[in-house]
């Protein structure tokens, strides 16, 4: 998926697969904070909808606006990673960087809309026929959820892009002020 979407070449790629592999203990850690965390109360919530209510209303409890706020939440939370600025000029981690910032901005544009426009959804597509809003709701299910995996992919990348990581795997110089950090940071 990363190929297409995120458009690297061989020699960035290798880079990004180089730290994804040496810290993926690291990524666990951010994957259950970022990701499983903010997704838990959702599925607690249809969860114990289901069980006073049954199936009825699922498309609105689906489609309560709820996938996209997280989806921003992952992105938005990691473009902090992406502003730290490295002293050591290193072109393929940069290039890499503002790929992901402008695909993390392009996302935050797309889960903000699809956020509004689930919090409207009852006001547009108010039909009788209980066929036509299965599908609207089901496509618009299924879109968040895309939208969700795309930006736990774009986290991911922003993560591993984040100054502390590649210092460690690729034993950069980095300055603040005068100091200077390096591996042993």
């Amino acid at each position: 998926m990363r190929n297409w979407f995120f458009f690297f070449n061989e020699e960035q790629r290798v880079k990004i697969d180089q730290l994804r592999n040496e810290n993926y203990e690291e990524f666990k850690t951010w994957f259950i904070f970022t990701v499983f965390l903010p997704l838990l109360p959702f599925f607690i919530s249809m969860f114990i909808h289901v069980l006073i209510d049954g199936f009825n209303d699922w498309g609105r409890i689906l489609n309560n606006g709820s996938i996209p706020i997280i989806s921003f939440g992952i992105i938005s939370s990691g473009i902090i990673f992406l502003m730290e600025k490295l002293k050591k000029d290193d072109l393929i981690i940069e290039y890499l960087k503002r790929r992901v910032m402008a695909i993390a901005v392009v996302m935050l544009f797309i889960t903000a809309a699809l956020f509004i426009f689930q919090s409207l959804v009852d006001k547009l597509f108010n039909t009788e026929c209980s066929l036509i809003n299965f599908w609207q709701h089901a496509i618009m299910f299924i879109i968040s959820v895309i939208c969700l995996v795309l930006a736990a992919r774009v986290g991911q990348n922003m993560f591993f892009l984040q100054k502390q990581i590649i210092d460690k795997n690729f034993a950069a110089d980095y300055y603040e002020g005068s100091e200077r950090h390096g591996q042993a940071w």
